[in-house]
C-alpha cells in the first residue's frame, strides 16, 4: 500500500510538471525590401516584448546570400542602455543562414515584457535593409522603429530613431525559442487517477490479508 501511494505521488509530480517544446525562429522576417544602405554606423531596431521569450541566437542580414564582407558584433540592450547579451557574426559564409540572416549562438537571454533594442556595428562593409516588405514579427513582440548611432567601429547603443524607412534597419535580428504550449492535467483527472490507484492498492491489501 505504501509503495503504491508513493508511486502515485511521484506520478502526480511528473504529470503536473509543464510539458514544453521549443523551436528556434527568427524574431522578424520579410521577403523583400525597397532600399538598402551602407553606412559607417551602428544600426538596429527597437521592439516591445509582450510575453516573456528566450533569445538563443543573434544574426546579421546577408543581402546577397553570398557571405558577409566583415564581422558584425550584435547585441541586445534594454531601455536603460544596459547590454544584456552579445556575440560576433563572422564575415564570410561560416555562420548558417536562415531567413536571409546569418546566425551565431547566444547563451540564452530571457526577455521579460518591456522595451528593448537589438543593434549591430557596421563599418560601411555590408549594406543593411530599409523599408522591408511582407514583414512579419513574432507574436510575442511588437516592432518599434529603426534606430542608429554614428560610428560603426564597435557596438554602441542607439542615439537616434528613424521614422522614415520603417520597418528598418536589418542589420541585426534575434533567434528566439518559441514556446509551443504548456499542458497541465486537470485536477479532476488526477483525482480520478489517484482514486483508481488507491482502490487497486486496497484490493491487493485485502487479498493479502485473506
Amino acid at each position: 500500500m505504501q509503495n503504491v501511494f508513493r508511486n502515485f505521488v511521484i506520478l502526480c509530480c511528473v504529470l503536473l510538471a509543464p510539458q514544453m517544446a521549443f523551436a528556434d525562429t527568427s524574431a522578424v522576417t520579410f521577403t523583400s525590401y525597397q532600399g538598402s544602405i551602407s553606412l559607417d554606423a551602428n544600426i538596429g531596431w527597437s521592439f516591445e516584448v509582450t510575453k516573456t521569450l528566450t533569445v538563443t541566437g543573434l544574426g546579421y542580414y546577408d543581402i546577397g546570400f553570398d557571405g558577409l564582407a566583415s564581422d558584425h558584433t550584435v547585441g541586445i540592450f534594454d531601455f536603460t542602455g544596459a547590454l544584456l547579451g552579445w556575440n560576433v557574426v563572422a564575415g564570410g559564409t561560416a555562420a548558417p543562414i536562415m531567413d536571409g540572416f546569418r546566425y551565431v549562438a547566444l547563451a540564452p537571454v530571457v526577455l521579460n515584457p518591456g522595451i528593448y533594442v537589438v543593434m549591430a556595428n557596421n563599418p560601411s562593409t555590408d549594406a543593411f535593409v530599409a523599408l522591408a516588405t511582407n514583414f512579419v514579427a513574432d507574436p510575442r513582440i511588437i516592432f518599434g522603429t529603426g534606430v542608429y548611432s554614428f560610428g560603426g567601429a564597435s557596438l554602441q547603443p542607439p542615439a537616434f530613431a528613424d521614422v522614415q524607412f520603417n520597418p528598418s534597419f536589418f542589420g541585426p535580428n534575434l533567434l528566439v525559442a518559441e514556446d509551443t504550449g504548456t499542458t497541465v492535467p486537470e485536477a479532476t483527472s488526477l483525482l480520478l487517477l489517484g482514486t483508481g490507484l488507491l482502490a487497486i492498492a486496497g484490493t491487493r491489501s485485502l487479498r493479502k490479508s485473506r
